[in-house]
């Protein structure tokens, strides 16, 4: 199984935080976490848990906070806005959520 992700060369710099930043590179996940709260059909419902359990969705979070601790963000860091940054700090939270 392969995947190609691709980096802007210029990473934005917002008010979300980095930990926000990467968890939204999983289209997937999100777009499965924001059906849950519209689904009404018990059936749809059943699916989608069983595939954000596929998929580990649970573990997110520890993921994506692994992979920035690895490219030198520490705890806190992670939970500041990416506007905080200098453009090269913002090319790695980039990178993290190709990584992701």
């Amino acid at each position: 199984n392969t995947r190609i992700g691709q980096v802007a060369q210029e990473a934005p710099g917002t008010e979300e935080p980095l930990i926000a930043i990467v968890l939204k590179a999983d289209l997937e996940r999100s777009a499965l976490l924001d059906e849950e709260t519209t689904a009404t059909d018990p059936h749809r419902i059943a699916d989608i848990h069983m595939r954000l359990a596929d998929i580990d969705a649970h573990s997110a979070e520890s993921r994506a906070a692994t992979i920035l601790a690895g490219l030198g963000f520490d705890d806190d860091a992670q939970r500041r806005p990416a506007s905080s940054f200098s453009g090269g700090w913002r090319m790695r939270v980039a990178l993290a959520a190709v990584l992701f």
